[in-house]
């Protein structure tokens, strides 16, 4: 699944759909989920792509309402991404759901087994170093010890049965802040949205959804239920997080190295997709288009 808005379809349906038709041996369902006045660009611009259905973010977490009336910087889509991959992971139809974005690039032959082994999601760890600020942030948010580890970000895999269990806990342990109640309190028929586990979630912000998993499931004991850590195979690696690092960027994936399936060329780091496109080409990995 994920969650997509009109400025980055382009690059969905030019790099990712492609080498994830040509390299996800197990590609079933995928879930786009996008916003209401977007969402008839999406279907024109995936039209003809097997199994992919577009769905509106707001039908799925109706909680975005609340958000976008009583806290501005939760109006930025990063913020509203993170809320509605673990409401889909939470309605998903299968155990295990394998989250992507936009800018994510299938690199190398991947399958759900690969994914999954053992049963379990991998996962991988980065340095607190890496994003002290979410460590910090989502601890704070579930009211917990914060991870001596920051979570891997998008793309990854997330367990149904896990959101489920931090949605009940969310339910029943977090509560949303003063600032936040009173606003809603002002509009009729938004303080209900603060009832339910997504609407919890949104009242504590600021966190990010992998943080907020990982450290959850840790601080109950249940990570190891649904997930293992692995350094090798990894879920990403050899991505370009800023403009600077493509010119020398290689897409292919290096043999001597952890083993990993994808890449990501960051969306906000502005790379024009014909660039990509074209490297990938070049490399091997995507036909010309026609």
């Amino acid at each position: 699944m994920l969650p997509l808005l009109a400025s980055g379809a382009d690059r969905y349906v030019r790099l990712q759909r492609p080498t994830v038709e040509r390299y996800y041996r197990d590609l079933g369902t995928t879930w786009i989920y996008a916003r209401p006045d977007e969402m008839a660009q999406i279907e024109r611009m995936t039209a003809g792509l097997e199994g992919v259905r577009v769905l509106s973010d707001l039908e799925l977490v109706p909680e975005l309402k609340l958000a976008r009336a009583v806290k501005r910087d939760v109006t930025r889509s990063w913020y509203q991404q993170q809320l509605i991959k673990l409401a889909a992971v939470a309605k998903a139809e299968t155990p295990f759901v394998l989250i992507l974005d936009a800018d994510v690039i299938a690199v190398r032959e991947v399958g759900d087994d690969d994914l999954l082994p053992g049963g379990r999601a991998m996962h991988h760890r980065e340095p607190v170093s890496a994003h002290p600020g979410w460590v910090r942030c989502s601890a704070e948010a579930l009211r917990m010890e914060p991870l001596d580890y920051c979570a891997s970000a998008t793309p990854s895999v997330l367990a149904r049965g896990a959101v489920h269990e931090l949605a009940e806990f969310a339910r029943r342990e977090i509560r949303p802040q003063k600032g936040i109640v009173s606003a809603a309190s002002m509009t009729p028929g938004l303080r209900r949205h603060l009832t339910t586990w997504q609407g919890r979630l949104l009242g504590a912000l600021p966190w990010t959804e992998y943080q907020l998993y990982e450290t959850f499931l840790v601080r109950t004991g249940r990570y190891d239920a649904y997930h293992c850590y692995s350094d090798d195979p990894l879920m990403f690696d050899n991505c370009v997080w800023r403009a600077s690092e493509f010119d020398a960027w290689d897409p292919r994936p290096d043999d001597h190295g952890p083993v990993h399936y994808f890449s990501v060329v960051q969306e906000s780091a502005g790379t024009p997709v014909d660039a990509i496109e074209d490297k990938l080409q070049r490399a091997g990995m995507l036909r010309a288009r026609d």
